[in-house]
Formats: structure tokens, C-alpha cells, sequence
């Protein structure tokens, strides 16, 4: 996997987490592959991405 996919693969995990993810389960994402280290780097180059961008997360109500 390309660092483009990876960074893809982890900002689309990010987005759809319901709760704050660790780099542990960020590397379960990889099976393994990536090491922390490598998964710190990938976050920090999506971090940089974002950083132009404002982004606010909202949870919407659900009808009952």
C-alpha cells in the first residue's frame, strides 16, 4: 500500500470513529503492517493536510 492510500485509509477511520482511535487500532487497520512510528507519520502528514481545512464534528439526533 502507497502512503496515499494509507493516509486515506486512516482519515476515512478517523472520520467514521465513534470514539478517539489508538495507534494500536490504528495498526490493526494495517494487520500489523505499519508500524507505530510509521502510523505517528502518517497522522502528522493527514494533520498538515487538514490544517487549511475547518472542520467541526456534529452529532445529529436519530429519529426514535
Amino acid at each position: 500500500m502507497n502512503t496515499v492510500d494509507a493516509v486515506r485509509v486512516l482519515e476515512t477511520a478517523l472520520i467514521c470513529a465513534q470514539q478517539p482511535l489508538t495507534v494500536r487500532e490504528m495498526r490493526v487497520l494495517f494487520d500489523d503492517e505499519l508500524g507505530a512510528d510509521t502510523i505517528r507519520d502518517l497522522l502528522e502528514s493527514l494533520r498538515v493536510s487538514w490544517t487549511p481545512v475547518s472542520y467541526t464534528h456534529l452529532t445529529l439526533p436519530t429519529k426514535a
